[in-house]
């Protein structure tokens, strides 16, 4: 039998329990009439008063024991990701259906079932929540959590002395024929007014655990440094991190209850870099560079989103403030979410994390895009470009909706007000904001 015939006799399974459910519930005095005439018809058989109740507990037994071994199966190893969604699935299934009931026979006893499943409901969603994740901002997903089918990490430094800039990917997709790696560069050169950029893959990748991250071919990636040897270009960084902590901006539980198609954290949100990077020929210095490390994974890729990240100096040469914006479509299916904009902003010391209970929103002008966010006693507004002769252009593959264009600048500008902060401040960068948008070909 082919796999493909496999999944077919699948889904009909799955139709078949769906509108069989819909029967028990919604026509149960049909189905009573039904077993009724099926033992006038069959030998040996008789109609009988509870058929319908007997029915509903075979099913229910079959469920606690669905269930059951579920959770025996979590116990063993708490990382696989469709048996925490089947187990919460049924508990808010059932929750739900005791609701309806006690309000359609306005019968308060169905509200203690209610009581129950929704409270279980509540712990399983909390110990879900942490189960499906990396160890740690840095970590790779890929080996770790079963449905990771994608990963990249991604680094970007702008030299404070030539104002060049470099952005790094490394990733790793998991197709039939295993894991494949692939190794994305692009040089922001400031001086020339151009973009050198381009990409590889290796027959060869893996992700590490310990101190390194990923091996796409000889291309390695660790916890502070990065390194590749190919065909148009090559380099050698090291990175400090600058003690910000990470900005997590997609949270464990939208991840695990299958919300969010893609986790995505800031593991770096500020750093400084040093090494070379040598790319047709031409040798790019970085020295002292500030810079980022983030890291991305999950079992599909968003529908599109706008990304936002800027580091601004303090007059010592530290780093006064951390801005990090990430604004995304998901998908269910063939329907696309509608957008969710999320920021951070460190300063003196202190994350702050915009609210979901407040306004937040990106919207398109001229070549770049204006945001509004709302934190715990301040507001955030903007507006961001990409510098229009430093912009580079890639087609991230995706087997499930098409390419994806991604549009980035490592050398853009940023306008911040922070409203109800201090009385007010202002920060600004006109060359080092990183700005990017990806989108899907309409």
């Amino acid at each position: 039998m082919t796999v493909e015939t496999r999944s077919l006799i699948l889904k009909a399974y799955a139709w078949l329990f769906l509108l069989s459910g819909a029967v028990f519930i919604l026509l149960t005095g049909a189905l009573s009439s039904g077993l009724d005439l099926a033992a006038a018809m069959l030998p040996l058989a008789r109609p009988s008063p509870h058929a319908t109740r007997t029915l509903w507990l075979g099913l229910t037994g079959s469920m606690m024991a669905m269930i059951a071994y579920l959770s025996l199966t979590l116990a063993a190893d708490p990382r696989q990701v469709a048996a925490w969604r089947t187990l919460l699935l049924s508990k808010a299934v059932s929750t739900l259906l005791f609701l309806c009931f006690a309000a359609l026979e306005r019968n308060t006893l169905f509200l203690i079932g209610a009581f129950f499943d929704g409270g279980i409901l509540v712990h399983l969603a909390w110990l879900s929540s942490g189960a499906c994740v990396p160890a740690d901002p840095l970590s790779p997903a890929s080996g770790t959590v079963p449905d990771c089918v994608h990963e990249a990490w991604f680094l970007k430094a702008n030299d404070p002395s030539s104002k060049d800039a470099v952005w790094l990917r490394y990733t790793l997709e998991r197709s039939d024929s295993g894991l494949e790696g692939r190794v994305w560069y692009a040089v922001f050169d400031a001086r020339e007014r151009r973009v050198l950029s381009g990409s590889w893959t290796e027959p060869e990748a893996c992700a590490c655990h310990g101190l390194g991250l990923c091996r796409v071919g000889d291309q390695r990636l660790t916890r502070g440094s990065a390194s590749a040897d190919g065909p148009d270009a090559s380099w050698r960084l090291s990175w400090k991190d600058r003690g910000v902590p990470a900005f997590d901006f997609v949270p464990s539980w939208l991840y695990a209850w299958g919300l969010a198609g893609t986790s995505y954290t800031s593991a770096v949100p500020a750093a400084l870099f040093d090494g070379e990077v040598r790319v047709s020929g031409r040798t790019y210095a970085f020295r002292s560079a500030p810079g980022s490390v983030g890291h991305l994974w999950g079992r599909r890729k968003a529908h599109s989103w706008r990304w936002l990240h800027a580091a601004f100096p303090d007059r010592n040469g530290g780093v006064e403030a951390v801005f990090e914006l990430l604004s995304a479509k998901g998908s269910l299916g063939p329907l696309v979410l509608p957008r969710v904009t999320r920021g951070f902003l460190w300063r003196k010391g202190r994350v702050h994390e915009s609210s979901w209970l407040k306004p937040a929103g990106t919207e398109a002008q001229d070549h770049g895009w204006r945001f509004s966010l709302g934190f715990d006693g301040f507001s955030a507004q903007g507006s961001c470009a990409p510098a229009l002769d430093l912009i580079a252009v890639f087609e991230y593959p995706d087997a499930h909706g098409g390419p994806l264009t991604c549009r980035n600048s490592k050398a853009g500008s940023v306008q911040l007000e922070l409203r109800g902060l201090e009385g007010g401040l202002r920060l600004a960068s006109s060359d080092s904001a990183a700005v990017e948008v990806v989108e899907r070909a309409s």
